[in-house]
């Protein structure tokens, strides 16, 4: 939870877009509309870090979307800010992007 802190609030000083964080503690039984008691029963029990819904209008990033549509952003910036933070999730092999994407900004998320 530490490192989801830490790395929303180094992205401000990249100038790059994260959602509004917060740290909340779940009931567990609220759950069991979701998930099975056999999962429920081995999720930790403390404190989560979950971030604010992104606004509509935003999409997922995706190969659809052409390099020149992303020359009027900062990809220089959110590479430097992927190298710092070690994150291996952008895109590559995985092939999850962690970005939504609207007609003027792109927002980082972490969707695990």
């Amino acid at each position: 939870m530490a490192k989801e802190i830490l790395v929303s609030e180094l992205s401000k000083s990249f100038s790059l877009s994260t959602p509004e964080f917060g740290i909340i503690k779940l009931d567990q039984a609220a759950l069991s509309i979701v998930y099975e008691p056999s999962r429920i029963e081995i999720l930790d029990t403390g404190y989560k870090f979950c971030s604010k819904f992104a606004e509509p209008g935003y999409a997922i990033f995706s190969h659809i979307i052409s390099s020149g549509y992303l020359r009027d952003y900062d990809v220089e910036n959110l590479f430097a800010f992927d190298v710092i933070i070690h994150n291996i999730d952008r895109g590559g092999k995985r092939g999850k992007p962690n970005l939504l994407i609207n007609d003027k900004d792109l927002l980082l998320i972490d969707h695990e």
